[in-house]
Protein backbone atom coordinates (compact mmCIF):
# COMPACT_ATOMS: atom_id res chain seq x y z
CA UNK A 1 0.00 0.00 0.00
CA UNK A 2 1.32 3.43 -0.94
CA UNK A 3 0.69 6.10 1.74
CA UNK A 4 -1.09 9.34 0.92
CA UNK A 5 2.20 11.23 0.58
CA UNK A 6 3.10 9.04 -2.40
CA UNK A 7 5.78 6.66 -1.23
CA UNK A 8 6.37 3.45 0.66
CA UNK A 9 9.46 2.01 2.32
CA UNK A 10 10.12 -1.74 2.16
CA UNK A 11 12.49 -3.62 4.45
CA UNK A 12 14.16 -6.64 2.83
CA UNK A 13 16.06 -9.41 4.56
CA UNK A 14 18.12 -11.60 2.27
CA UNK A 15 16.34 -10.04 -0.72
CA UNK A 16 12.80 -10.76 0.51
CA UNK A 17 10.38 -8.00 1.57
CA UNK A 18 9.59 -8.64 5.24
CA UNK A 19 7.56 -5.52 6.01
CA UNK A 20 7.48 -1.77 6.29
CA UNK A 21 9.09 0.36 8.99
CA UNK A 22 7.19 2.50 11.45
CA UNK A 23 8.22 6.02 10.52
CA UNK A 24 7.34 9.65 11.05
CA UNK A 25 8.62 9.71 14.64
CA UNK A 26 10.02 12.89 16.15
CA UNK A 27 13.62 13.39 17.26
CA UNK A 28 14.33 16.82 18.73
CA UNK A 29 18.00 16.93 17.69
CA UNK A 30 17.20 16.33 14.01
CA UNK A 31 14.36 18.86 14.06
CA UNK A 32 16.68 21.43 15.65
CA UNK A 33 19.53 20.94 13.15
CA UNK A 34 17.27 20.97 10.06
CA UNK A 35 14.40 23.35 10.87
CA UNK A 36 11.96 23.93 8.05
CA UNK A 37 12.97 20.92 5.94
CA UNK A 38 10.17 18.61 4.82
CA UNK A 39 9.57 15.72 7.27
CA UNK A 40 12.17 17.02 9.75
CA UNK A 41 9.67 16.68 12.58
CA UNK A 42 9.12 13.03 11.70
CA UNK A 43 12.54 11.87 10.49
CA UNK A 44 12.88 8.69 12.56
CA UNK A 45 11.74 5.20 11.67
CA UNK A 46 12.36 1.66 12.86
CA UNK A 47 11.62 -1.97 12.07
CA UNK A 48 11.72 -4.86 14.56
CA UNK A 49 13.28 -8.13 13.40
CA UNK A 50 12.56 -11.45 15.11
CA UNK A 51 15.93 -13.12 14.62
CA UNK A 52 14.60 -16.47 15.84
CA UNK A 53 12.96 -16.84 12.42
CA UNK A 54 16.38 -16.61 10.74
CA UNK A 55 19.06 -19.25 10.47
CA UNK A 56 22.28 -18.61 12.35
CA UNK A 57 24.88 -16.97 10.15
CA UNK A 58 25.27 -13.94 7.89
CA UNK A 59 22.28 -12.08 6.43
CA UNK A 60 21.58 -8.80 4.64
CA UNK A 61 19.07 -6.08 5.41
CA UNK A 62 18.13 -3.44 2.85
CA UNK A 63 15.72 -0.54 2.59
CA UNK A 64 13.95 0.28 -0.67
CA UNK A 65 11.57 3.16 -1.39
CA UNK A 66 8.81 3.12 -4.02
CA UNK A 67 6.81 6.11 -5.22
CA UNK A 68 3.33 6.30 -6.69
CA UNK A 69 4.80 6.46 -10.23
CA UNK A 70 6.46 3.06 -9.93
CA UNK A 71 9.98 4.36 -9.39
CA UNK A 72 12.13 2.33 -6.99
CA UNK A 73 15.41 3.28 -5.29
CA UNK A 74 17.61 1.59 -2.72
CA UNK A 75 18.32 3.57 0.43
CA UNK A 76 21.03 1.36 1.83
CA UNK A 77 21.94 -2.11 2.97
CA UNK A 78 24.02 -3.80 5.62
CA UNK A 79 25.28 -7.24 6.51
CA UNK A 80 24.47 -8.64 9.96
CA UNK A 81 25.18 -11.89 11.73
CA UNK A 82 22.61 -13.95 13.65
CA UNK A 83 23.65 -16.23 16.46
CA UNK A 84 20.53 -17.48 18.22
CA UNK A 85 20.99 -19.68 21.31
Amino acid sequence: MIPADGFAIDVLIDGVVVGHPIYGLHRADIAAVFPGYANTNGAVGYFVIDTTTLANGPHTIAWVVRDNHGRVAGLGSRFFFVQNP
